[in-house]
């Protein structure tokens, strides 16, 4: 089961939201991922907006757009993931090109 973390309060009131852990399979397989990825390759805009109270999700959109403009091979072929993918997310992850 995912461990939840706990909500921080920061010296200067601001709290951070609660997120849990997840693997790197789980990230990829994300459909806030996808949508992050695919929008970098087709050269949309971020979408601050999107998945607002959903903390999670928008930090997976966040690292599959991170993810896009560092790699861009395919995250999957049909429902399987690549080993490209989870090898340059962990290559992105030790560079400290995303969190």
């Amino acid at each position: 089961m995912a461990k939840i973390a706990r909500n921080k309060r920061y010296e200067h009131g601001v709290h951070q939201n609660p997120v849990h852990n997840i693997t790197a399979k789980e990230l990829l397989r994300s459909a806030a991922f996808m949508r992050g990825f695919r929008e970098v390759q087709e050269g949309k805009p971020m979408n601050y907006d999107a998945f607002q109270g959903r903390p999670n999700d928008q930090w997976n959109y966040e690292r599959g757009r991170i993810l896009a403009t560092v790699w861009d091979g395919p995250v999957k072929i049909g429902q399987k993931i690549t080993m490209s993918a989870l090898y340059a997310l962990r290559d992105a992850l030790n560079a400290k090109e995303m969190i």
